[in-house]
């Protein structure tokens, strides 16, 4: 009977034991059915990181967008977490995160987007995350989802460009009931728009009158948050040079007609977009700028209005390098103006 006893006993230790060590296994897991790790951990330094920067607001108070922006483009954890370049940009389909066939976002230094663009969301404390993929086969994701408000009454000159030039972009920002992080070995590649859409939500109708940018009435270029000086540290010496730089490759450019088709509107379905005709965007694609012209690759190829065929690149020679050497300029003081924000540089 003791015997018994005893080895009723034994057993039930060592079911309690394996109990407990199933529970902290089981503790170890997320939402998407994967065990805790290094970038499960690292994305909730991002999570509350990303929150306690832009807390809910009144959405016309362009301050409180302006000390998000701030806090976000000076986080170090969120500066060494993220790709360079970052893709910003819409989710397609639910449940769907392949970003390599996405074709609906556009390339930014990190600093443009979390100061520029992210920065125009309010985040309400709550997050969730999940993984997705297969680690064995290389293909893990962790997917942050952040449930936000929008800043959809502010001034024209507040957004990174009339996204109300198309209403189905316009309705994306206010009706998306999240905002997901993708993060791939360690770094986030993708911040995107959810696919899902809540027409609940407060929307804001505005009606875009055909101008990308435009001077303000105290005489400033607007978008006001597209220029340097929005973007870079007050104390930032290389602001000026990077303004030159960028206003003279943007002259040249417009010769070659380069913004008819790397403008915000996307006219050619490039993918990923890279954008051209405001300074801070254009600081994103500097470093492709320059290879480009140096392959001689775009203007791209086309037939002109007679049916004959134009050959890809700048035919004269003396004006590719003259763009060339333009474009080499924007980069190098692009790279300085980083290098002093302590920002990539890549």
């Amino acid at each position: 009977m003791f015997e018994g006893r005893r080895l009723r006993r034994t057993l039930l230790m060592a079911l309690l034991a394996i109990a407990a060590m199933l529970g902290v296994f089981f503790a170890g897991f997320l939402s998407g059915g994967q065990p805790a790790n290094a970038e499960t951990r690292l994305a909730e330094e991002i999570a509350k990181e990303v929150i306690a920067a832009c807390p809910l607001a009144d959405p016309s108070d362009s301050a409180a967008r302006d000390e998000c922006g701030q806090k976000l483009g000076d986080s170090k954890i969120l500066s060494d977490a993220t790709a360079v370049p970052v893709l910003w940009g819409t989710q397609l389909q639910r449940n769907n995160y392949n970003i390599r066939t996405l074709r609906t976002t556009t390339r930014f230094h990190p600093l443009v987007m979390w100061r520029v663009y992210l920065s125009v969301f309010m985040f309400k404390g709550d997050y969730r995350i999940e993984q997705v993929g297969d680690a064995n086969a290389g293909t893990q994701q962790t997917i942050i989802y952040f449930p936000y408000e929008y800043r959809n009454d502010l001034g024209l000159g507040e957004y990174p460009y009339p996204y109300w030039h198309s209403r189905t972009k316009w309705e994306s920002f206010q009706f998306s009931p999240e905002v997901l992080m993708v993060i791939e070995q360690g770094k986030i590649k993708a911040v995107l728009r959810s696919a899902e859409k809540d027409r609940s939500r407060d929307y804001n109708s505005r009606t875009w009158d055909g101008r990308w940018t435009w001077i303000g009435e105290t005489g400033q270029q607007e978008p006001r948050v597209t220029l340097f000086s929005y973007l870079l540290s007050e104390d930032n010496p290389y602001t000026e040079e990077l303004d030159q730089t960028y206003r003279a490759l943007d002259a040249e450019s417009r010769k070659h007609d380069c913004q008819t088709c790397h403008n915000p509107g996307n006219p050619s379905f490039i993918a990923p977009l890279g954008i051209m005709n405001y300074p801070n965007q254009a600081l994103s694609i500097r470093h492709t700028i320059v290879r480009v012209m140096e392959s001689n690759r775009m203007p791209p190829a086309a037939v002109d209005s007679d049916g004959e065929f134009i050959h890809a690149g700048i035919i004269d020679e003396a004006e590719r390098r003259k763009y060339l050497e333009l474009a080499r300029a924007f980069a190098e003081a692009g790279d300085k103006a980083l290098k002093f924000e302590g920002q990539p540089i890549q």
